[in-house]
């Protein structure tokens, strides 16, 4: 299919042909493993208006890296989640780059079940009221 050649390219194809056009504001994105690059793609294609519309991020085992020249205090450490493999009960803070997305345990250390296990936690983290 034409501009989906990469999962990066469908990323971009779906933001500006469907998500810019939309009126849809305050909104939250579950990523799970690759999904948390191609989400960080979208945040450096799209900065301005991802900014103002995506409310928050819930990755789940993310596999994203995010620059070591961003800034403490970047969209990502302010908007997003890590629930990541571990053998710590769920939603233990683990440790994490103060230029990242805080890291929680998923509770589970099988990387395909991070987004069921850590699935509770995640909507309470979409659902609250505050950033």
């Amino acid at each position: 299919m034409m501009e989906n050649e990469t999962p990066e390219h469908h990323s971009a194809y779906v933001w500006e042909n469907i998500i810019a056009p939309s009126k849809a504001t305050h909104i939250d994105i579950v990523a799970h493993s690759y999904g948390g690059v191609v989400t960080c793609s979208m945040v450096n294609s799209f900065r301005e208006e991802f900014e103002e519309r995506v409310r928050r991020i819930a990755f789940t085992d993310s596999v994203h890296s995010v620059s070591s020249r961003l800034p403490r205090g970047n969209f990502i450490t302010r908007h997003a989640v890590n629930w990541v493999t571990s053998t710590e009960p769920l939603d233990t803070e683990l440790q994490y780059s103060s230029n990242d997305a805080r890291r929680v345990s998923a509770g589970t250390t099988v990387h395909e079940e991070t987004s069921w296990k850590a699935m509770e936690s995640i909507f309470a983290y979409l659902t609250e009221q505050s950033i």
